[in-house]
């Protein structure tokens, strides 16, 4: 869903953002790819830029309950949740029932100045821990909004509930599609971090990211590009972790901090002049 789409009026963004996705859909629809074959269709990280758990939801759920149903699957999908402030963001485990209440996992790590600011009024509210999600076939993934890939406490955390394969959702259009003072190497080092994230753990993760790179990376950091940034496309992909993951690692929690001592006592570590030492004849 480019920018543009998701720019000016918050009503008929989300008019024309649900629209697109419809698109989608029954692009999948049409190629075959839905015969009840799909554990689960991930959508980016604010696929649908409105609330969807609250108040004035109604048209909203509906509509990704319809993409659930066409899909014969349960839809990952990015959104917002009722908290304070802007409310939370997040990623809903959406079904075919718009009634139901749907399992929700809510960003923890927020963008400073973008997400979080001092005035709680104006900030996101972030979630307490990562929260895993199970899929109807019994599946654990474990969520990550955008930057959460980052932090390899969160991937721990993730691995101790028992999932089996990372879902990153995020939305690259504003390191890309942003006028060009607010573009940045970020646009390539976001989705390297989760490389790292599933060497770190022995699990496979799918990144989905809305104008940016939607990939496949193995438990062993091997990345393949699904759909390329700047266009609307989907992908059918299976993911898969080791067997018996090896868990987390000590020396993700301990070499960033290492590193960073380094790096702090090296810069203010003397640096002496070579001294010129009379030789003897």
């Amino acid at each position: 869903v480019s920018l543009a789409v998701k720019r000016g009026d918050p009503d008929e963004a989300h008019r024309r953002s649900v629209a697109t996705i419809d698109a989608l859909v029954a692009d999948i629809v049409a190629a075959g790819a839905s015969r009840g074959e799909i554990d689960a269709v991930v959508l980016p990280e604010t696929a649908v830029p409105a609330v969807i758990d609250g108040p004035g939801a109604a048209d909203t759920r509906r509509a990704v309950s319809r993409w659930s149903s066409a899909l014969a699957a349960p839809v990952l999908v990015g959104a917002f949740a009722e908290g304070r402030g802007r409310g939370s963001n997040a990623l809903f485990l959406a079904s075919t029932d718009p009634e139901e209440r749907w399992p929700v996992a809510r960003k923890v790590r927020l963008v400073p100045g973008v997400e979080w600011t001092p005035r709680p009024q104006a900030s996101v509210e972030p979630g307490r821990a990562p929260t895993p999600l199970r899929l109807p076939n019994g599946a654990m993934v474990g969520p990550l909004i955008c930057l959460e890939s980052a932090y390899a406490d969160l991937v721990r955390g993730l691995v101790a509930s028992g999932v089996r394969a990372i879902v990153n959702v995020t939305n690259d259009a504003w390191l890309a599609e942003a006028p060009w003072w607010t573009r940045s190497a970020a646009f390539h080092q976001h989705p390297a971090h989760l490389a790292w994230r599933t060497v770190e753990s022995g699990l496979g993760a799918v990144r989905v990211g809305n104008n940016g790179r939607t990939e496949r990376i193995d438990p062993f950091g091997g990345r393949r590009l699904l759909v390329p940034p700047h266009a609307p496309g989907w992908e059918v992909v299976e993911v898969t972790s080791m067997r018996d993951p090896p868990g987390p690692s000590w020396a993700a929690w301990w070499m960033p901090r290492i590193a960073a001592c380094a790096a702090l006592f090296g810069g203010l570590a003397p640096i002496r002049r070579p001294v010129d030492r009379p030789r003897a004849a």
